[in-house]
């Protein structure tokens, strides 16, 4: 897609399982069951979407995916599908991973972070060589601190070969370039961050698990890993308005069907999401 200056294309790096009651935090299985169908061991299955943009000053990646190196017991638990990580998305567009310039991290769980590093033989070395790798200060800390509240979502050997990498860490709200900000959003993990992408007169946003999949527009459906639920209800309800009011598209990292689109706040009150392409976009060029 073009947005203004810019162009954002979503990419697949496969799928995991995921707990049904834990995607949809205090929301009844009776319920959350009628949007979304699971397994015999409750678990729901999530896609992975990366996000190439493309600006005039840099070969951006949105989040990375899971990872294809990771050990058989913890793919097996995640009920990894596919690769895990973006390459052969990235290898059919005809980039190459050394092109890749800069990648931020939403936060630094194992299924946004670990599609930075893959296995060769017996190493397991970065996917993206020639990346700076953005992500709030405070997320790294918290990922290194291996708190017991906290340390399941994160995969410590890939915290420390993280620390190899070529890290920018963001404080707060900041400015990437002319084209990508970051807002720090709380909520999910104490440091998550958003992004929003602003060219002509075009946003468009990445809320991360703020909002992982369509079902999650309504602000009272959460997961039951957001550290802060009402700093996410809060933050939810703020962007989703403003995403309505302003015309902003959103791209959703979590989403199995139709990740991209417009948001619509109907007669009803509930958020929905128009897919992208059902609606003429401002400032193309």
């Amino acid at each position: 897609m073009r947005i203004g200056a810019c162009e954002v294309t979503p990419l697949d790096a496969g799928s995991i399982l995921f707990d049904g009651g834990a995607t949809f935090g205090a929301v009844p299985k009776k319920v959350w069951s009628r949007l979304v169908s699971c397994d015999s061991e409750n678990r729901v299955r999530l896609a992975m979407r990366p996000y190439l943009v493309r600006t005039p000053a840099s070969l951006a990646l949105i989040d990375a995916g899971f990872g294809s190196h990771q050990d058989e017991r913890t793919r097996g638990m995640y009920g990894l599908r596919g690769s895990g990580d973006a390459l052969d998305s990235l290898r059919a567009l005809g980039v190459d991973a050394g092109e890749i310039d800069r990648v931020i991290l939403t936060h630094l769980h194992v299924d946004h972070a670990g599609g930075l590093f893959r296995k060769e033989r017996d190493r397991v070395l970065p996917v993206f060589p020639n990346a700076e790798i953005v992500v709030q200060r405070g997320e790294w800390d918290a990922a290194r601190r291996h708190d017991p509240l906290t340390r399941a979502g994160y995969a410590p050997e890939d915290v420390v070969r993280l620390a190899k990498a070529r890290l920018r860490f963001t404080n707060g709200d900041e400015r990437i370039d002319d084209w990508i900000r970051v807002v720090r959003s709380g909520g999910h993990t104490t440091h998550h961050q958003m992004l929003l992408l602003e060219s002509g007169d075009t946003t468009m946003w990445f809320p991360g698990d703020i909002v992982p999949t369509t079902h999650h527009l309504r602000p009272v459906y959460m997961t039951a890993l957001d550290l802060n639920r009402g700093r996410t209800f809060r933050v939810k309800q703020q962007y989703l308005a403003r995403a309505a009011r302003e015309g902003w598209l959103v791209a959703l990292y979590h989403e199995r069907n139709d990740p991209l689109g417009w948001i619509a706040a109907p007669s009803t009150g509930r958020y929905a999401l128009t897919p992208a392409m059902d609606r003429p976009q401002g400032g193309e060029e």
